[in-house]
């Protein structure tokens, strides 16, 4: 398989995950796609897909850590947005 059809199996496994949680009227959270993405791959017969979903799980953790770096705006009294 290339990396581009990895990457798009990746993609589509990420969206199972999402309305997999959407169905069930779970809350979307990157713990909870996490979560759904490691139960797809221990319950995934398919060792493709099931890297596909190991490989999503990698993703959605290292754009979470990269959110979470990026610094915060806080409003200040008179309108002055500034990074902190």
């Amino acid at each position: 398989m290339s990396n581009d059809e990895i990457r798009q199996l990746r993609d589509v496994v990420l969206g199972e995950a999402v309305i997999a949680l959407f169905a069930d009227q779970r809350p979307l959270s990157n713990e909870s796609l996490i979560r759904q993405l490691m139960q797809m791959a221990a319950s995934e017969s398919d060792n493709t897909r099931r890297k596909a979903c190991l490989e999503a799980v990698r993703e959605v953790r290292k754009n979470s850590t990269l959110i979470n770096r990026q610094p915060e705006v806080k409003k200040k009294q008179g309108g002055d947005n500034t990074l902190h």
